[in-house]
C-alpha cells in the first residue's frame, strides 16, 4: 500500500496538545486543521472531509468514542 503526500489531517484536541500534534504533522508536510470539540469536528468534516482523524478522548461536547462511532 501506498500512502500520497500531503494527506489532509484533522487534530480534534481540547488541551495545549493540539498545536505540538498539529505542528509535528506540518513538518511532515500534512494540511493540518485542529477543532478543540466533537461537536466542532463534525462541522470541520462536513465542511471539508479529510484523510485522516486524530482525536482525543476526552473532548467537550462529546467523547472522543462518541465522536469516532459517528464518524464511521
Amino acid at each position: 500500500m501506498t500512502s500520497q503526500l500531503p494527506l489532509s489531517v484533522l487534530v480534534v484536541e481540547s488541551g495545549r496538545d493540539a498545536g505540538a500534534t498539529a505542528e509535528l504533522l506540518r513538518r511532515y508536510g500534512h494540511a493540518v486543521r485542529v477543532a478543540a470539540s466533537g461537536p466542532g469536528a463534525l462541522m470541520a468534516i462536513a465542511a471539508d472531509r479529510p484523510d485522516a482523524v486524530v482525536l482525543d478522548l476526552d473532548l467537550p461536547g462529546m467523547s472522543g468514542w462518541e465522536l469516532a462511532e459517528r464518524l464511521r
